[in-house]
């Protein structure tokens, strides 16, 4: 079967026929050429179906014009219970009100001397014998003791 193909091409003075009687095998597809100039605008389409109505507002349902209600009544202000956890009025809602603790911080400037503090009262001066006794005087002390104490047969100090 013969397949007759008819190419014109066009350009200014030429004009070229070509006629192939046997089809070939398919060649590699070319590089894509430049783009081309923007085309004209096309006509405009068919006008669309109508759409449904739209929703017009009604007022008391979709919107309120009028007074202000009556103030409502006091809400619950939250607290933290005994047990470390925040409470909602009387519920507990499980919530731990203590965070985990940040990263240390970096040290601060030196801050400004204080103003010099008033004179404190007398100390109190220790006295040997009153106060404080040394190893020494304990010794002697155990030594008076012992000493003063009557004698029985078969004890020993």
């Amino acid at each position: 079967m013969t397949n007759e193909l008819i190419g014109v091409l066009e350009d200014a003075t030429l004009e070229v026929n070509v006629t192939i009687s046997e089809a070939g095998p398919r060649g590699l597809q070319g590089i894509q050429g430049p783009k081309g100039d923007k085309g004209e605008q096309g006509e405009q389409g068919p006008r669309g179906e109508k759409g449904d109505d739209g929703h017009t507002p009604i007022k008391d349902i979709d919107y309120f014009d009028g007074e202000d209600g009556a103030p409502g009544a006091d809400g619950i202000t939250p607290h933290i219970g005994v047990n470390g956890n925040w409470y909602l009025g009387e519920t507990d809602t499980g919530v731990k009100a203590d965070g985990t603790d940040g990263a240390k911080g970096d040290k601060g400037d030196t801050g400004e001397r204080g103003e010099k503090g008033t004179d404190g009262k007398d100390g109190h001066t220790p006295q040997k014998g009153v106060d404080y006794y040394t190893d020494d005087d304990k010794a002697e002390m155990v030594s008076a003791v012992i000493s003063a104490l009557p004698m029985a047969e078969g004890v020993g100090f």
